[in-house]
């Protein structure tokens, strides 16, 4: 990839986690859940997730998060994932190790020192309780 290209990814990705930053509040986006899916929710939200991904089914750049909790999710290049928490966590640490299908974007790396294990964990919590509401 020409330098060029890269650093105009980069200023990509980086306005997107700006504007999820400032826009990705996602308090209204999705069923209302407490506990430590709550703070899940204000993580994700934070760290800007809530820009490519919905909670609420609708599309993004990133695929939904609603309802696939526990499902069987197709990858590019074939072949299928479970949505879990291992899942969850190699899409966040490696983005790039297991692609979904039909993502339109590419995910950013997020390792301990963008997300705290800790608050992934949390993360994972809410994308679970998104799973378990219709």
């Amino acid at each position: 990839m020409r330098s060029g290209t890269v650093r105009s990814t980069v200023v990509i990705i980086g306005a997107v986690v700006v504007l999820g930053v400032a826009c990705g509040d996602s308090g209204g986006d999705g069923p209302k859940v407490d506990g430590a899916a709550a703070r899940g929710q204000q993580v994700a939200a934070k760290a800007g997730c809530a820009a490519c991904h919905s909670a609420d089914g609708s599309s993004g750049v990133g695929p939904t998060w609603k309802g696939v909790w526990g499902t069987e999710v197709p990858l590019e290049g074939g072949g299928t994932a479970t949505f879990d928490a291992d899942y969850v966590e190699r899409a966040v640490r490696e983005p790039q190790a297991e692609r979904r299908a039909g993502a339109s974007g590419q995910m950013p790396v997020f390792d301990t020192g963008r997300i705290s294990d800790a608050d992934l964990a949390s993360v994972v919590t809410y994308l679970q309780a998104l799973g378990d509401t219709p």
